[in-house]
């Protein structure tokens, strides 16, 4: 006879769980493709768009079929393709350089409500961005004022964080908005965490083209932490760390200043600054630095070696050095440059090395002394008693 014992309880569970498994493994096999279909689709509409856009410059300004076109500074999908899309937007700017047209934009995902950069070579490396551009000084309100309530917080705070991203319980906090409304971008957020100042935002918080005394008067400040910071668009950075008397450390080796024309008075009266990078600074197109490190008495290197001073016309006052009452003696002992800090184009160097460092010396042992004249005479790499000068060459 033939054994007809059915299956056990543990044989079915068995096929059940096997079966669970295929069935997972199936089903995020399908979500990998669907979503590897839809970046290959966008990938598809990006070279499109991309080619639209050169297609259509060529035949409005290269050849000239619609030359009123060509005064635009941004383009539009409506202005490439004639007609809106209800899944994409974009905004390109578009230029004609060496027989070839350049595009550089951004393309909006409506739907899943993103941006992404594009340009001639970055569509094998799509990525998403935001930008975020920070309010500028003015006479009545900085980074530091509540518009809340009308409250500056500036002489309180100790220091300042500029971050990625915005905390989810951001309404326990004193928080206010700081993003230039004037631009379009994402917001910015200041809130307060006991003297600390956090600045946040989803993009990246460019600084404003005008960040003239952007950091000036936090009289209680001593550090500032620059990751989500951003100075490409800055032209003018004077007296940026004005009478911030209390900082200590500024690493700036992050800033971007090669748009910079005025850094006059930047860390002017930050008397305890013990720590200065600049290593990143680009200066070919500064013509200002006069009054630069006024009464920084506790810097005791001053490494200028990458700047190229070619343009500058003013350093006066720039190593400054006169005490007030209670201020120490200065610190300084030895400013680093190299062949490229120039005086050539200089006009106004009144007092450049006035009440100077009684430390500072040359890389060749000339000393600084009150008798010699202060003005650019002595702004020079150190070349001993036939051609002394107050720097020291740094290879």
């Amino acid at each position: 006879m033939l054994n007809k014992k059915g299956f056990t309880l543990i044989e079915i569970l068995a096929v059940i769980i096997i079966l669970s498994l295929i069935m997972v493994v199936v089903t995020s096999r399908s979500f990998n493709i669907v979503d590897t279909a839809k970046t290959k689709l966008f990938e598809i509409k990006a070279k499109r768009l991309l080619e639209a856009a050169k297609t259509k410059y060529y035949s409005d300004c290269v050849i000239g079929l619609n030359s009123s076109n060509c005064a635009k500074t941004i383009w539009t999908m409506e202005d490439i393709t004639g007609a809106t899309d209800d899944n994409y937007d974009a905004k390109f700017k578009i230029s004609y350089e060496d027989d070839k047209i350049n595009v550089n934009g951004i393309i909006t995902d409506k739907k899943n409500n993103k941006d992404v950069a594009i340009n001639n070579s970055n569509l094998g490396n799509v990525q998403e961005i935001r930008y975020a551009y920070l309010i500028r000084r003015t006479s009545n309100r900085s980074i530091a004022t509540d518009t809340n309530t009308n409250t500056n917080y500036a002489s309180t705070i100790t220091k300042i964080n500029f971050v990625k991203g915005i905390p989810n319980n951001l309404d326990n906090y004193t928080h206010w908005l700081v993003n230039d409304t004037s631009k379009s971008g994402e917001n910015i957020y200041a809130w307060l965490d006991g003297t600390i100042l956090n600045i946040g935002s989803i993009g990246y918080i460019y600084a404003p083209e005008n960040s003239s005394s952007l950091f000036s008067g936090f009289s209680n400040l001593t550090e500032i932490d620059f990751s989500n910071f951003n100075t490409s668009n800055v032209t003018n950075m004077d007296t940026i760390f004005y009478n911030s008397k209390k900082l200590e450390r500024l690493d700036l080796s992050n800033f971007n200043t090669s748009k910079v024309n005025n850094m006059a008075n930047m860390f002017n009266n930050c008397k305890n600054l013990t720590y200065l990078d600049l290593s990143s600074f680009n200066t070919e197109n500064v013509e200002y630095l006069n009054g630069m490190f006024i009464r920084c008495y506790k810097l005791k290197e001053i490494d200028l070696s990458n700047f190229n001073t070619q343009k500058v016309t003013d350093m006066s006052s720039m190593f400054y050095m006169e005490r007030a009452s209670g201020d120490p003696e200065p610190d300084l002992n030895t400013i680093y440059v190299s062949n490229s800090f120039i005086t050539t184009n200089v006009e106004n160097s009144k007092n450049m090395f006035l009440y100077s460092s009684q430390n500072l010396e040359g890389g060749n042992g000339t000393k600084w002394d009150k008798n010699n004249p202060t003005d650019k005479t002595y702004a020079r790499i150190d070349g001993g008693e036939s051609n002394p000068g107050y720097f020291t060459l740094k290879q």
